[in-house]
């Protein structure tokens, strides 16, 4: 029980840590013009209004890395225990805290519905990769 919990502490972190790098670089490609009050909400739903395609999409992309690279980690930490629960549960951090700032902040509505399905999917994906890094690691390596 202990390490499933450990498992998921750090996986959330790592998960954390994936949607600030990938939303970083969002940032850095997509820099936003001018001064933005992000205490106003009409400022931002505006300045979302006018972003590029591109820099929309780093939303959903950033949290669905951060929760595959999260469940993943969690996955392997915890050795494969009750995986898919345990990597859903680092995507519900995941989806929580990117439906706090949906709440917050308007966004277009397919990106909702992006996100979330990214979100849905990543414990999957994560469940999957897992799988196969184990795989990979427990077969004899051929010469």
């Amino acid at each position: 029980m202990t390490r499933k919990i450990v498992a998921v502490v750090i996986g959330v972190i790592v998960a954390v840590g994936l949607v600030f790098i990938v939303q970083t670089i969002g940032h850095n490609i997509y820099p936003v013009a001018g001064d933005v009050n992000v205490n106003d909400k009409e400022q931002l739903a505006e300045l979302i209004g006018r972003m590029p395609l591109g820099a929309l999409l780093f939303v959903p992309a950033s949290w669905f890395a951060g929760a595959v690279g999260g469940g993943l980690v969690a996955v392997v930490t915890a050795r494969g225990d009750q995986a898919l629960l345990l990597a859903a549960t680092v995507a519900t951090f995941i989806l929580v805290a990117g439906g706090t700032t949906l709440i917050a902040i308007p966004h277009p509505i397919w990106l909702v519905i992006t996100g979330i399905a990214a979100v849905l999917l990543s414990p999957f994906v994560a469940c999957k990769l897992a799988a196969l890094l184990t795989s990979a690691n427990r077969s004899p390596a051929s010469d």
